[in-house]
C-alpha cells in the first residue's frame, strides 16, 4: 500500500490537469498552513446519477456545517485534493479541526446538477490500511485513498433526529484559545432545510460573559451540522471558570436523541494580565515549546511561575540582537499565560525567544514561509 501511495501522488504530480479550472466550487481554498491529502483512485468505481464520474466533474470535500475545504476538477486520472485544516492561532474557523468529519460534495458539469445538498446524495469510501487513514474525519498531514464515490439521485426520505457534541470544550478569555465549538447534529435526510431550537445556559451569560450567539441552528440543504461558536469577552476580572450549556429544545419536525440532548464547554478566565485560570503548568518558571514550530507568520508559547513576578519576555536573533518585545509587565502565580509571536517584517531563520524574571527560560522558534 506504501507503494500505492507513492505512486499514486507521483502520477497525480507529473499528470497535468488539462480539463480546466473549478467553475462551480469556487473560495475552497484556505492556506492555513495545515493540510492532508485524498487521493481520488482513476482505477475506483466512481457514479454519478445513472452514469460515471466524467472529466470536466467537480469534487469537494466539505465540514459537515457547509464549508468548503477543498476541491478540484476530475480529469479522469488519479486526483490530489489539498484538505485544509484549521489555524490554532487564528480566532475564526476556517478549516477542519482534528477528528473532525468530513464529507464530499460532486458537481455534474454536462447536467449542471450538484449531488449532496437540494438533490441526491453522496456516500464514498476510503481505504483502511496504511498509509491511508480509513476513518473519514480530519488528521493534518494524512493521506486519505477514496477508493468509490457514488452520487445518487435517490433522496432519503424520513425525520431528522438531531443530537449535540463537542468539537472544542473550552475558550479563554485572552490568548489564542478563545474560541470553543458547540455542534447541533442531525441524522440523514440532509437535502431539506431545518430548523433546530436549543436554549443556551449555564453560569457564563449569552451576551455579558460571551459574544452574543444563535438559540436556532438553521440547516440549509446538504448540511449535517450547524457549529454554535463561543467567543468569551475579556471583562479583566479575576474569577471562576464559566460553563456554556446547550440544551435542544423539541419540535415536532424532528425527533431529540435524549442521550445526546445536552452538550457543555467551559470558559477560562483571562485574570488581570494575559493569561488563563486553571494552570496545568506545574514547573517553577517554564517557558514551554513554541506551537507550531517551525512557524510562517506567527507562533504562540504558553508560560507559568510559581511565585507572583515581573518577567519580560522578548525576541533574538541568532547574533543576540533582541528583535521583537512581547510582553513587559507582572503575572500572577499558577497561571497558564499564552504568548503570541508576531513575525511580519522579520526575515526567515532561528530565533530565541526569552522568559527573564527571577530566573530566566528560552526556547528556540524557526521562521519558516
Amino acid at each position: 500500500m506504501k507503494q500505492l501511495a507513492a505512486t499514486l501522488l507521483l502520477a497525480t504530480a507529473l499528470l497535468p490537469n488539462d480539463v480546466g479550472a473549478q467553475s462551480y466550487f469556487v473560495n475552497c481554498i484556505s492556506s492555513t498552513g495545515k493540510d492532508a491529502t485524498l487521493l481520488v483512485d482513476s482505477e475506483g468505481i466512481h457514479t454519478v446519477g445513472a452514469g460515471s464520474l466524467d472529466e470536466g466533474d467537480e469534487i469537494a470535500v466539505f465540514t459537515e456545517d457547509g464549508r468548503c475545504v477543498g476541491a478540484d476538477v476530475w480529469n479522469g486520472q488519479n486526483l490530489a485534493i489539498s484538505v485544509w485544516g484549521d489555524d490554532p492561532l487564528d480566532s475564526d474557523k476556517r478549516g477542519l479541526l482534528s477528528n473532525e468529519p468530513f464529507m464530499i460534495r460532486v458537481w455534474d458539469e454536462s447536467e449542471s446538477r450538484l449531488y449532496g445538498t437540494a438533490h441526491g446524495n453522496v456516500t464514498f469510501e476510503t481505504a483502511s490500511s496504511p498509509p491511508f487513514r480509513g476513518e473519514k474525519t480530519y488528521v493534518s498531514n494524512a493521506l486519505y485513498l477514496v477508493e468509490s464515490i457514488n452520487a445518487t439521485d435517490e433522496a432519503l426520505q424520513g425525520k431528522n433526529i438531531v443530537s449535540t457534541s463537542v468539537l472544542k470544550d473550552f475558550a479563554a478569555e485572552r490568548g489564542i484559545d478563545n474560541i470553543g465549538i458547540l455542534a447541533v447534529t442531525r441524522t440523514e435526510p440532509y437535502n431539506e432545510e431545518l430548523n433546530v431550537y436549543f436554549t443556551l445556559s449555564g453560569s457564563a451569560v449569552n451576551g455579558t460573559d460571551y459574544q452574543s450567539v444563535i438559540t436556532t441552528a438553521a440547516f440549509s440543504p446538504g448540511q449535517r451540522s450547524v457549529y454554535v461558536v463561543v467567543r468569551p469577552l475579556d471583562d479583566g476580572a479575576v474569577e471562576e471558570a464559566e460553563t456554556v450549556m446547550l440544551y435542544l429544545n423539541g419540535d415536532a419536525t424532528y425527533e431529540l436523541d435524549i442521550e445526546s440532548r445536552i452538550a457543555s464547554m467551559t470558559i477560562q478566565d483571562g485574570g488581570s494580565a494575559l493569561g488563563n485560570e486553571g494552570s496545568s503548568m506545574t514547573s517553577e518558571f517554564t517557558l514551554a515549546h513554541a506551537f507550531p514550530n517551525p512557524f510562517s507568520s506567527r507562533t504562540a508559547l504558553k508560560f507559568a511561575t510559581d511565585t507572583p513576578q515581573r518577567i519580560q519576555v522578548d525576541v533574538y536573533n541568532v547574533i543576540g540582537k533582541r528583535v521583537a518585545a512581547i510582553f513587559d509587565g507582572k503575572i500572577q502565580a499558577h497561571i497558564e499565560y499564552e504568548f503570541l509571536f508576531d513575525a511580519n517584517g522579520l526575515p526567515d531563520g532561528l530565533y530565541m525567544v526569552k522568559a527573564t524574571g527571577k530566573q530566566t527560560s528560552v526556547r528556540s522558534v524557526i521562521l519558516r514561509r
